[in-house]
């Protein structure tokens, strides 16, 4: 049985190579959307983590973004990295993060 003191250790884990992550961009000229490398954190959390760690972990870095952290791509947060078009991808990483453990198995 894994003590609760881990989950929270890996949760925190997640959440914050997610953040650092999230930093590392690459602008293409042809697309206003820059490609990041969170999605390599919210894959790592899914695969190596459980389903629900993964999940909490995701939804803990979309609400430290909607709290006014400054961790989401380009150090964006609050209203100023939630609003625009792009920014709904991030929504999806607690869904991918649970559903990558599952798939990776079969």
């Amino acid at each position: 049985m894994v003590s609760t003191a881990k989950n929270v250790a890996h949760i925190a884990a997640y959440t914050s190579l997610t953040a650092v992550l999230a930093q590392i961009t690459i602008y293409l000229p042809f697309t206003p959307i820059p490609i990041t490398l969170q999605t390599l954190a919210v894959v790592l959390s899914g695969i190596l983590g459980s389903p629900l760690i993964g999940f909490i972990s995701q939804i803990t870095y979309l609400a430290l973004i909607a709290s006014g952290l400054p961790i989401a791509a380009g150090f964006k947060g609050g209203y100023n990295g939630s609003h625009r078009s792009y920014s709904r991808f991030p929504i999806w990483f607690s869904n991918s993060s649970t559903n990558l453990r599952n798939l990776s198995w079969k």
